[in-house]
């Protein structure tokens, strides 16, 4: 699912700023897989409701003080609805790997993302551990339910009688946040 965000900043018509991609979780993670503390079963079972942010790109030319943070904040909140409406199945949490040689996601402690320490670094595709190791990660999470950790590992089934509460996949909303520049900030989800 990507989304792109939009902003009205001293132009007559809404300008692309940036891009979020979420894609299903990684198989496995050590540092998540401990953290949740879910039996195998659970793991194979509970999976789909952990969702990992792929992608996340601000364009260069764009300048706002701490516009990360709040694109983070706001797509976490859409992606709750959004990921249920089109999936059938709403996340409990979100995942993602910060490539250390480049960054220090700086962003998603701003955004109050939990950090978990770095990943083996062996990649998705070297499910047999053949390959020479990868570079490792920062993996960060965020949990979308107060109890995310606990729901995981129990299996609960908290999805049974909720509804959506989001549009029809692809309409364009405002994100609810505060004030300033964020009143015009817009989401698009494909």
């Amino acid at each position: 699912m990507r989304s792109c965000a939009t902003a009205r900043v001293q132009r007559p018509r809404a300008a692309i700023i940036g891009c979020l991609q979420y894609s299903s979780a990684a198989w496995r993670l050590r540092e998540r897989d401990r953290w949740i503390g879910w039996s195998e079963q659970r793991r194979v079972e509970n999976l789909p409701a952990v969702v990992q942010q792929s992608r996340f790109l601000l364009l260069p030319w764009v300048r706002v003080r701490h516009l990360a943070s709040h694109l983070l904040a706001f797509s976490a909140h859409r992606l709750r609805t959004d990921w249920e409406v089109r999936y059938g199945r709403r996340p409990l949490l979100i995942e993602t790997l910060v490539d250390i040689r480049r960054y220090q996601g700086t962003c998603y402690r701003a955004a109050n993302w939990i950090d978990l320490g770095l990943t083996a670094g062996r990649g998705r595709t070297d499910g047999a551990h053949a390959g020479a190791p990868a570079h490792p990660k920062r993996l960060f999470i965020y949990p979308l339910h107060r109890k995310a950790a606990e729901l995981l590992a129990a299996g609960r089934k908290w999805n049974e009688g909720e509804t959506a509460l989001a549009e029809p996949n692809g309409q364009e909303r405002v994100a609810r946040g505060g004030g300033g520049w964020g009143r015009g900030l817009r989401f698009t989800s494909s």
